[in-house]
């Protein structure tokens, strides 16, 4: 992501951002002040007139959380099974109109999970600083979830919500819709790793993800039955691995990093 998209995403996110009069209590007792917090929105799914689910979701990126979730849930297999998409965020509608007869799984999601040979120590710690510094609006709300997508030439795209499973589902459908090749891509996220999201990391065909939070049982068995590799706790200039640490490149950096 260039500085110029992430400082146009920002500015488009920080404006359903709202201050409402709060109050905080500390050493020197109750005292008011405004706080931001983020809007939210709850938008109902309807796929050829019947509804398919009710989405609470921030109110960005309806579209590509609408193919994400879609896919997720087997709706649709590849983008152009939708035929329509009319999104009425006042009404807070979505109206899909999609193909009777759905095409094959999109290859670009579904590819051999590639080798990780850029994936050093210090390119998981230096990209986790990278994907923790443009979390501008969860440090100045304290509400939001984040996903990325990178690869060795960097970060290609991110997607903030208020929940951590549309944040990964707006990630999943600008791949899909943009015939992103993520098998040999790695998923940041920014909080705790439970089997929802690794579930969706699978079907992206991403093949590691990284997060500063802590993974479950669940999510490290799957990670491990998919050629997945896990990395939680990623902070500080530190990580531990759950699954798969011999996807991670560069074993002279293993044991140290160089500095």
């Amino acid at each position: 992501m260039s500085e110029r998209n992430v400082s146009s995403r920002v500015d488009e996110q920080e404006s359903h951002c709202l201050r409402v009069p709060s109050f905080h209590y500390g050493s020197g007792g109750l005292t008011s002040f405004e706080s931001s917090v983020v809007q939210e929105l709850v938008v109902r799914l309807v796929v050829n007139g019947q509804q398919a689910d009710t989405l609470t979701c921030s109110p960005w990126n309806i579209e590509e959380l609408t193919y994400g979730r879609l896919y997720f849930n087997g709706i649709i297999r590849r983008a152009s099974d939708v035929i329509d998409m009319r999104i009425d965020v006042d009404a807070g509608l979505v109206d899909v109109l999609i193909s009777d007869t759905m095409g094959a799984a999109s290859d670009s999601l579904l590819g051999e999970r590639s080798v990780l040979s850029y994936v050093t120590p210090r390119w998981i710690i230096d990209n986790m600083a990278r994907f923790e510094a443009n979390s501008c609006l969860f440090r100045r709300t304290g509400g939001m979830h984040g996903a990325a997508i990178a690869d060795a030439g960097g970060f290609l795209a991110r997607f903030d919500d208020v929940g951590r499973h549309n944040a990964m589902d707006k990630l999943v459908g600008w791949c899909l819709t943009n015939s992103v090749d993520a098998s040999d891509k790695v998923v940041l996220f920014s909080g705790r790793v439970p089997w929802g999201i690794i579930d969706r990391v699978v079907k992206l065909g991403a093949c590691a993800i990284i997060s500063p939070g802590a993974p479950t049982d669940m999510s490290i068995n799957t990670a491990g039955q998919n050629q997945i590799m896990l990395v939680g706790f990623a902070k500080n200039g530190e990580f531990n691995i759950y699954a798969h640490e011999e996807l991670l490149s560069d074993g002279a950096e293993k044991n140290a990093l160089a500095v």
